[in-house]
């Protein structure tokens, strides 16, 4: 991993225009993730250990919509028990503000669905979105599963678009 200097002297020079000359898209490394973390407030909080080598792994929010009600969970509280057969509607703690030549595509850590969990919504995120994910799940497992703000959900991958989009944030 690098160090604060390294990651906040990155350039978007050193990452030359991939749209220029290929007319095709390319999935984000790490170093390109941290120059639009730092340039463009990519991910915000953004943490060096949620890193991977072409994505990020996202954190499960406090906000949840649970039979339609909407409660703050926490893990002083003691999460959410999801129980099987039920569906819930979480968000995710980090804030995404894509760029409009950028669009994500994410979905739940393995380790979720291996337990049961499917998650029940597109896994594209569109160029130009400001804002937190809000992702409905269903426990399709035969067990309750504990739903603690915090924890590694969900993994995003951050894909440079052909040309940015016509409208969006930035």
């Amino acid at each position: 991993k690098h160090d604060d200097v390294t990651i906040y002297s990155l350039d978007l020079k050193r990452f030359p225009d991939h749209r220029a000359g290929r007319g095709g898209m390319s999935v984000l490394s790490d170093n390109a993730i941290r120059v639009l973390v730092h340039n463009k407030g990519l991910i915000a909080p953004f943490t060096e250990q949620a890193l991977q080598g072409a994505s990020y792994d996202m954190t499960l929010g406090e906000l949840m919509v649970i039979g339609g009600i909407p409660k703050t969970v926490s893990r002083q509280n003691g999460g959410h028990d999801l129980e099987p057969g039920s569906f819930a509607l979480v968000t995710t703690h980090e804030h995404l503000h894509l760029p409009r030549d950028v669009v994500a595509h994410y979905g739940i850590i393995s380790v979720w669905a291996r337990r049961g969990i499917v998650s029940l919504v597109s896994p594209q995120v569109d160029p130009g979105f400001d804002g937190v994910l809000e992702v409905p799940l269903f426990n399709a497992g035969d067990a309750n599963i504990l739903l603690l703000p915090g924890d590694n959900f969900f993994t995003i991958e951050f894909v440079s678009m052909a040309e940015p989009a016509s409208f969006g944030w930035a």
